[in-house]
């Protein structure tokens, strides 16, 4: 498996003295604590990836707490990926064979099992893109193919002070909705016992409980009251 390491990252600059390089630290560099970096299962680094969480570390404007869930994100990905012997730069003409397209579906159906939080899906996914996207950006990579079709999304909303705004949102095909699984959910994801579970939980009580604790259960589970 891939492994997610924390280092602490001090920047330095190159000098060439008399002939001889070295590297000394820099005076202007923010030394950074706990930068998250992924290596593959043959100890290699992901190169692209450490530098995108070095490159948004640094930036002012973003949290070390933001850069440490993406990479946890795209850890998750690498683990995919080396799961499925793909490379994440396959992205052929067939856009269901694409890494990302195929990563997409996995994560959707994890979400539909119920192993993974909507939320957690959708911020997984979301990490992912915004790392190609950098990637593109930076020109660390030209696909035949566009990776994916973005398309702008109007939100409505309304301030503070009651007047109705709107923001103009970029998504693209292969992001995933935060929405919860289809039918009906009970308090903290809790699902109904089947019949022969309630048998077993009733004959439990009636042999081992008090007979107050045996009745509470019959009359929740006969009436449809509950026990609250």
């Amino acid at each position: 498996m891939a492994r997610l390491l924390h280092i602490r990252f001090e920047p330095h600059i190159v000098e060439v003295v008399d002939g001889v390089m070295s590297y000394m630290p820099s005076k202007s560099g923010r030394v950074i604590n706990d930068l998250p970096q992924i290596f593959f299962s043959d100890g290699m680094p992901w190169q692209e990836a450490n530098l995108w969480a070095m490159e948004r570390a640094t930036a002012r404007d973003v949290s070390i707490k933001t850069v440490q869930a993406n990479m946890v994100a795209l850890h998750h990905y690498c683990n995919w990926l080396e799961r499925e012997n793909v490379d994440w730069l396959e992205f052929p003409v067939r856009k269901q064979d694409r890494c990302i397209v195929r990563y997409r579906g996995a994560l959707v159906d994890v979400r539909e099992e119920g192993l993974l939080a909507p939320s957690t899906v959708t911020a997984r996914m979301n990490s992912v893109i915004f790392f190609y996207r950098w990637v593109l950006e930076m020109g660390l990579f030209s696909p035949e193919s566009p990776l994916w079709v973005d398309r702008s999304v109007k939100i409505s909303y309304f301030d503070k002070v009651g007047f109705e705004r709107s923001l103009l949102r970029t998504t693209t095909d292969v992001s995933i909705p935060n929405r919860r699984r289809p039918g009906e959910r009970l308090e903290d994801g809790l699902l109904p016992v089947s019949l022969e579970d309630r048998d077993r939980i009733l004959a439990l009580a009636r042999d081992n409980a008090s007979q107050e604790l045996f009745l509470m259960l019959s009359l929740g589970f006969f009436t449809g009251t509950g026990l609250a």
